[in-house]
């Protein structure tokens, strides 16, 4: 996440306190969307559907 560049970085990122903040049972289908699909490269929706299934409940996110 923080090698993506400034302009792309504060959107993922809203993204990412997005999918932290619904049920674990719920982001397959948000990232499955295709919405998702056409707002995130291939990258970004790796790095989403990475953070989002592997961080911890309690990492602290600001904005969470």
């Amino acid at each position: 996440l923080n090698k993506l560049p400034d302009e792309r970085r504060k959107p993922v990122r809203a993204e990412l306190i997005r999918l932290l903040r619904m049920a674990p049972e719920q982001r397959p289908a948000r990232l499955a969307n295709e919405d998702f699909a056409h707002r995130y490269s291939p990258e970004e929706q790796q790095i989403l559907k990475d953070l989002s299934t592997t961080l911890p409940e309690d990492y602290p996110l600001a904005g969470r």
